[in-house]
């Protein structure tokens, strides 16, 4: 703005380029959370609540919406650390994340 209260063309330029540049960064924080999410493997010893809990917040960062539980669902038969469990959920036709998680407590059991 001037002193008359009036923006220059210098000032809306500069105002635009930090929108384009705000709306960029969100754009690429989006596909760099979706990598982070896409490579999280549950660890060993690591429950499946723990890793569950992980993908959630991994989530947040991937504007998964309402697509979210299922997203986690498949990251959880794919990258599960037990073997037995991911044949288990495999064998699933299409379970929900509540039926992975309760698949993989139970098999997970001592």
């Amino acid at each position: 703005m001037n002193a008359h209260g009036a923006t220059t063309p210098l000032n809306e330029y500069q105002e635009a380029v930090k929108r384009l540049e705000l709306q960029y960064a969100e754009e690429c924080n989006i596909m760099v959370g979706r990598h982070k999410f896409a490579l999280r493997k549950q660890e060993e010893g690591e429950t499946i609540e723990e890793y569950i809990a992980c993908l959630r917040v991994l989530a947040q960062d991937c504007e998964f919406a309402e697509m979210t539980d299922t997203y986690i669902r498949d990251q959880v038969v794919f990258y599960c650390y037990s073997k037995k469990v991911q044949e288990r959920l495999l064998a699933c036709r299409n379970p929900s994340l509540k039926e992975v998680m309760a698949i993989a407590k139970q098999w997970n059991a001592p």
